[in-house]
């Protein structure tokens, strides 16, 4: 399979992104290479932005419980 320039210069910042994962997948593992690869999801970036509204809405859903202490 031929590639043009142009076929890579619009897939450049995938094909980058997907040989540090690989890099640091081989290196640091799986963990590390699946943290690169979210670091450049667009759709995990925007997900991110929802958490404080989503711990909001647990923290109002689920109040602390008052445990019982064994200590007077």
């Amino acid at each position: 399979m031929e590639f043009t320039d142009a076929d890579i210069a619009a897939s450049l910042d995938w094909i980058k992104t997907n040989i540090k994962a690989e890099l640091f997948t081989s290196q640091f593992g799986q963990l590390e290479g699946l943290k690169v690869r979210a670091q450049a999801d667009p759709e995990i970036a925007k997900a991110t932005t929802f958490l404080p509204e989503a711990l909001a809405l647990e923290d109002r859903d689920n109040p602390p419980q008052k445990t019982a202490s064994l200590v007077p």
